[in-house]
């Protein structure tokens, strides 16, 4: 009984001890057989390669293309150099894409660089944020953006062709300049008079012609609920409340601030007495063009003089003196 093994790898026919000899003869033949047909590739295929060190390579090698922003020892592709070139050149014409181009355009006009250093030197400076313009309202209009005073010219002459409106409501809304900020902002109408009627209420109205109104003037609350009309440095008080009483009253001042000099009272009550206080030590008078009333009677009249009575009616009083 014979033993066929093998090598593990390339399965090289492998003698045994149990085996008769003219066996193993023909197993180890053909096992070198195995082994030269390998040995043989091997070798033709290592003629194909490269050495490592200063390899001269042929045919079409290839590598990895490195990255756009590569700064390392990595070989340079086709395709690396290209797309570098291309960043490199930009949007230069044809004519001038080239180290050989441009020298050559160099050398056919040798004053390229006092040109160039002119064509610089007008150009605006970063730094002056357009300062450094030559014709500035002619570049405003070029790029339709205005100057303040123009703006507000626009603004204006805008508001001016506006369509009126001749009741406003309470959303409606008007511009104004906000002296805290600097800067525009909007006023709505019911602000506006709410702004209006504040002012009024808690401030005296200085009127400089004649007040007229359709409808009541109202004094808001206070303490004494009363109010004052002054004319100069007189004044009318019309009030309510200020006596112990509750007197509606008018009074009549001759000096504003100071107590009435002349009241006109009414007790509080559908039938409350009427009372006319002076303050003064003058005369009291009542007159008149025609006969003086009280309920719808005559009231008699008392008359002194030096000279003869003439006229008068019954019940008349008078005195010559």
């Amino acid at each position: 009984m014979t033993i066929d093994t093998a090598t593990p790898n390339r399965n090289y026919p492998l003698p045994s001890g149990g085996n008769n000899l003219s066996h193993d003869v023909s197993r180890l033949i053909a096992a070198l057989q195995a082994v030269d047909v390998d040995v043989a590739a091997v070798l033709t295929a290592l003629v194909q390669k490269a050495p490592l060190l200063n390899a001269p390579l042929a045919g079409a090698p290839t590598a990895p293309t490195p990255g756009s922003t590569d700064n390392s020892t990595r070989i340079a592709t086709t395709q690396w150099v290209r797309a570098n070139f291309a960043d490199f050149i930009g949007a230069a014409p044809a004519a001038l894409d080239t180290i050989a181009e441009l020298a050559a355009a160099l050398q056919n006009n040798p004053n390229v660089i006092t040109e160039l250093t002119a064509m610089v030197g007008g150009k605006l400076a970063q730094s002056q944020n357009l300062n450094d313009l030559a014709d500035k309202p002619t570049a405003r209009t070029n790029l339709n953006v205005y100057s303040k005073s123009e703006t507000d010219l626009r603004v204006a002459a805008a508001t001016h062709a506006a369509p009126s409106k001749a009741t406003p409501v309470d959303a409606d809304e008007v511009t104004i300049y906000d002296s805290a900020t600097g800067l525009l902002a909007r006023l709505t109408w019911a602000n506006l008079k709410a702004a209006i009627k504040t002012y009024i209420q808690s401030a005296a109205l200085a009127i400089a012609g004649n007040l007229s109104a359709t409808g009541s003037i109202t004094q808001g609350a206070a303490a004494n609920a009363s109010g004052q009309i002054t004319l100069g440095n007189t004044a009318i008080e019309i009030g309510t409340g200020r006596t112990a009483d509750g007197f509606a009253y008018i009074d009549i001042t001759s000096t504003v601030g100071a107590d009435f000099n002349f009241r006109i009272m009414r007790a509080s009550g559908a039938n409350g007495a009427i009372g006319l206080s002076n303050t003064g030590t003058g005369s009291f008078d009542l007159s008149g063009g025609g006969n003086l009333t009280w309920n719808g009677t005559r009231i008699p009249t008392i008359t002194v003089s030096t000279a003869a009575p003439s006229g008068g009616v019954n019940g008349d009083l008078w005195f010559q003196v």
